[in-house]
């Protein structure tokens, strides 16, 4: 007797309470399998009236996506990375905004959640991946040859198989190698699929890129996991920076942190770096490399070039002073002396 592989999905609604006809019926039921698809094998779920508003909801936002590829609604902006040791420049994070036409420039907080559950995050993800890499290109031509660009992945790209296909083909068609580029994916996406994702993180640094776990300290990844994962650098949560220098705890917590990522041939990257405080006990862990608004804030790719040739970053984050150094707050992010 042949007994199917795997648990079944049950989908069940109510009639008629959420639908008046057998199509509103399978609709209402398609939702509730689709809810259900989402937590373990097996399970269940009822529909209710929320899921029809979120399905809605999410329907409008992809038709706003769809819209906004098509008018190129999406820049990146880029904010420096200085490595600590001599206060140089070692490259840009490459940062996506939507430039909407009713609601102005949105940050990624204000998208970003609901873009990575759309079916449209490995077309925007492919994207950026080559509009960071055609950047990346000019900027190792016109101000550093060994610029390193950091590009955040979406968790969908790392499951939608052709990752590996949209780096090499944006690596070639600008010429760059792959010690160019920084992956950067979150404790979440990497802990999601942990079996299926080792082998394709494994292969990324066969090829040559770097990789980093992005906001570490924010998710739910045992610092033994860190052994298993071939990063190459740790990017260190901006809430454990900014606290760190006033709570021992959580100073005690990043210091180990630290300490462990070396042990480990790990870089580490502190984000966040606000204030000289935050920049003075970036240095006194060890910390390798700092990016934060005291550098300068995510901005258009003109304005980052102008940012990259003040020497007075350089200073700071040699000496730990803005002595003589003034920093406008304003979204320019310039630098300039002071007079």
């Amino acid at each position: 007797m042949y007994a199917p592989a795997g648990s079944p999905t049950v989908r069940t609604k109510p009639h008629p309470a959420h639908g008046s006809d057998a199509e509103g019926l399978l609709g209402s039921a398609e939702l509730a399998l689709g809810e259900a698809h989402k937590h373990s094998p097996g399970s269940s779920h009822l529909f209710t009236a929320t899921l029809r508003a979120a399905a809605v909801a999410n329907g409008l936002f992809e038709a706003d996506v769809h819209r906004a590829i098509r008018n190129h609604e999406f820049e990146l902006h880029y904010q420096p990375q200085v490595r600590l040791a001599d206060g140089a420049f070692v490259g840009a994070e490459a940062l996506i905004r939507w430039n909407h036409p009713e609601r102005g420039l949105l940050a990624p907080a204000a998208f970003l959640p609901a873009l990575e559950n759309s079916s449209l995050a490995v077309e925007i993800g492919t994207w950026v991946i080559d509009t960071a890499c055609r950047q990346a290109a000019e900027w190792r031509r016109l101000l550093a040859a060994h610029f390193r660009m950091s590009i955040n992945l979406f968790g969908a790209q790392l499951r939608g198989g052709n990752l590996k296909a949209a780096l090499g083909s944006a690596r070639r068609r600008y010429g760059l190698p792959a010690g160019a580029l920084e992956l950067e994916i979150t404790e979440t996406s990497a802990l999601a699929d942990h079996g299926q994702l080792l082998p394709l993180f494994r292969g990324l640094r066969d090829d040559g890129f770097e990789l980093a776990f992005d906001d570490f300290g924010t998710g739910f990844a045992s610092l033994s996991l860190l052994s298993s994962y071939p990063l190459s650098h740790l990017k260190i949560d901006k809430g454990f920076i900014q606290i760190a220098p006033h709570d021992h705890t959580a100073k005690s917590i990043v210091k180990a942190v630290t300490d462990l990522a070396h042990n480990l041939g790990l870089n580490v990257i502190a984000e966040g770096v606000e204030t000289e405080n935050h920049l003075q006990f970036c240095r006194e862990i060890g910390c390798d490399e700092v990016q934060g608004y005291l550098f300068g804030r995510p901005v258009p790719a003109a304005q980052f070039t102008t940012l990259w040739q003040q020497p007075s970053i350089g200073r700071l984050a040699r000496h730990g002073t803005c002595a003589g150094v003034t920093f406008a707050r304003s979204t320019t992010a310039t630098v300039r002396p002071m007079s």
